[in-house]
Formats: C-alpha cells, sequence, structure tokens
C-alpha cells in the first residue's frame, strides 16, 4: 500500500495490509498523530508485514534538483507535459476548495485565482 494521507489513514491502512503486505509512507497530509503500539507492532511482526518510508528531498542534491525541474519546465513549455485541473477557484473561496480536497471530490490539481 502506498499512503500519502497520514493520521487516520494511515492507521486504516495498516488494518488493511495483507500478510506478507509491506505500506509504503511518502508523505503527510493530514499530520495527526496515529497509535503505534506494542500490539500493532507484534501483528506487523507475526504476519511479515513491513512499513517503510520515502522522502524526496532527503534523495535530491540542489544540482539534481535544478536539472530535474529545467527537465519539467522544458516538457511544459513544448507541451509534451499534460496537467489536468480538476477546478479553479477565485482565491476568496480558497475554504470551498479545502472543502473539495479533504472531502476527496477533486481529480487533477485545483486553481486558486488572485
Amino acid at each position: 500500500i502506498y499512503e500519502s494521507a497520514g493520521g487516520l489513514v494511515t492507521t486504516e491502512c495498516l488494518g488493511a495490509l495483507a500478510p506478507q503486505g509491506e505500506l509504503v509512507i511518502y508523505g503527510a497530509l493530514n499530520i495527526q498523530a496515529f497509535e503505534f503500539g506494542v500490539p500493532k507492532l507484534i501483528g506487523i511482526v507475526f504476519k511479515n508485514q513491513s512499513i517503510t518510508g520515502f522522502a524526496l528531498p532527503t534523495l535530491l542534491t540542489p544540482e539534481g534538483l535544478k536539472a530535474g525541474l529545467a527537465e519539467l519546465f522544458d516538457l511544459t513549455v513544448r507541451g509534451e507535459l499534460k496537467v489536468t485541473i480538476g477546478g479553479t477557484y477565485p482565491l476568496e473561496r480558497a475554504a470551498d476548495a479545502h472543502r473539495a480536497l479533504e472531502g476527496r471530490g477533486t481529480t487533477g490539481k485545483l486553481v486558486l485565482v488572485p
């Protein structure tokens, strides 16, 4: 399971993890704490499960980041990179945009227009 939300979602993903499954945590959109006590740890051990994390910033050098961003910008300028715009909101409706994200009612990126 690849999990990026954090909080309660992480707890739910742990519960859904199959025997010999792996949970990869690569973000924390919701920084709520989740419970991970001894019973959960023992369950993971006896089901041969594993949990690992991934954080891109620790793997990037300034040079690598600059090169990667340059390539992304070049692809965008050439029209070879498609970004799905899931909605556009005036800045004064930023709360509505956040509610849409929190409710998982979006696809693509949301744009706030000043």
